[in-house]
């Protein structure tokens, strides 16, 4: 929900992305577990995106009100702390 208050060039792409696996794991529901689990996780995401959308414009609004540089900045400090690939 938040990719949605969000601007700029790779914008569509995350789109696509998120859309590809979100529908990808609703087909993989109804496969695994049948149609009722199927329309049950079909409910709850529109019922999440319901809920979370508050939630994700204040976030958005945080992000984008400091400007790029916090982005920047917040992505940097990720690529620091985030575990490596490979080790341990």
């Amino acid at each position: 929900m938040l990719n949605g208050f969000l601007i700029g060039a790779k914008k569509a792409k995350i789109d696509v992305v998120l859309s590809i696996i979100l529908i990808g794991l609703i087909i993989i529901t109804f496969a695994i577990y049948g149609w009722k689990a199927g329309l049950i996780a079909i409910v709850i995401t529109f019922v999440s995106a319901v809920i979370s959308r508050p939630f994700a414009a204040k976030a958005a609004y945080k992000l984008l009100a400091n400007g790029p540089e916090y982005i920047e900045n917040f992505l940097c400090f990720l690529q620091r702390h985030w575990p490596k690939r490979g080790k341990s």
